[in-house]
């Protein structure tokens, strides 16, 4: 399994997903699917411009109205947390996290096959 913490470099992600030697957890689709769990409908994304404004988060996320807010940049979870929001929080990075180790404790993830090894 692959994971990488920034979510800015999960745009090119798409570029090389299907080459990977092993199956990437992408940041995007686990907050999705946190913020679905809870039933949150629309949520804004805290992060860089270029983050706010990219692909790396699902059209699902919607852009009108908010009832929950993506911290979706590595530090932004240092200035802002549960207590300082009036809407729930979404930690994209903690989220990547708990969604990696659940990837890499599942007992029916298949063993990746590295080139020069059986």
């Amino acid at each position: 399994m692959l994971i990488c913490p920034d979510n800015t470099v999960h745009q090119g992600l798409d570029l090389v997903r299907q080459r990977a030697p092993a199956p990437w957890v992408h940041i995007g689709e686990e907050v999705s699917k946190e913020a679905h769990r809870h039933g949150f409908k629309r949520v804004a994304i805290l992060g860089t411009r270029f983050l706010m404004e990219g692909p790396v988060y699902p059209p699902e996320l919607a852009r009108a109205g908010c009832d929950a807010v993506v911290l979706g940049c590595t530090e932004i979870p240092l200035l802002v947390t549960q207590t300082d929001s009036p809407l729930p929080v979404l930690d994209s990075t903690r989220i990547l996290a708990r969604a990696g180790l659940r990837e890499a404790t599942s007992a029916e993830r298949p063993q990746p096959s590295w080139p020069g090894r059986p």
